[in-house]
């Protein structure tokens, strides 16, 4: 059983994942994040979710997905989806269906 992990950052979602006895592939663009990951021992693409195609992915059996929270935030910009990282919540259902 193999989960995608969209927006990965350091490992998070890995880590619980993982005392469940499951495996995920997390794409994640922050370099220092993917570094952290992989040397926790996590499978990592560093690439941005937005142009990474999904259909590299096929035949898996689970999709997480954690957008990035700042632009929705009160503490961060109040852009909400027209925000840079904001709009990365409208990639999310076209992972869902090419998955």
């Amino acid at each position: 059983m193999t989960i995608v992990d969209l927006f990965a950052g350091p490992g998070g979602w890995s880590e619980g994942l993982a005392m469940l006895g499951l495996t995920d592939i997390g794409i994640e663009w922050d370099r220092d994040a993917c570094l952290t990951r992989r040397a926790a021992g996590h499978l990592t693409v560093q690439a941005d979710v937005a142009t990474y195609p999904p259909e590299a992915f096929t035949g898996v059996t689970g999709l997480i997905a954690s957008p990035p929270c700042q632009d929705f935030s009160t503490a961060g910009t109040g852009a909400g989806r027209t925000g840079a990282k904001g709009r990365l919540v409208d990639v999310v259902p076209g992972w869902v269906k090419a998955l």
